[in-house]
């Protein structure tokens, strides 16, 4: 089985070139076939980190958001709690 099929269905179009000039044509016609295949699957590898590595992104901004809503409630409780501590003193019944 052959790994060129695009440089086989060019070669059963070739009939005006000697052996020779065919030859190095083919050669590098596969060579090129063959790094273009290799760029491709590259390509396909980085896309896929690419993805892997917004979906990470992500998941840390979610957390991250969680994070800061979470804070901003305990100030929120931790105001409130003060204010009932102030009034508290305010009105004597603590130190």
């Amino acid at each position: 089985m052959n790994d060129t099929p695009v440089t086989d269905a060019f070669l059963r179009e070739l009939n005006d070139y000697s052996d020779l000039e065919l030859r190095a044509m083919t050669e590098h016609a596969r060579k090129l076939e063959r790094e273009r295949d290799e760029l491709l699957e590259r390509n396909a590898k980085l896309r896929d980190i690419a993805d892997r590595a917004l979906m990470l992104n992500q998941t840390h901004m979610d957390e991250l958001e969680k994070t800061e809503r979470e804070r901003d409630e305990a100030r929120e409780q931790s105001a409130k709690f003060r204010d009932i501590a102030e009034r508290a003193v305010k009105i004597g019944l603590s130190k």
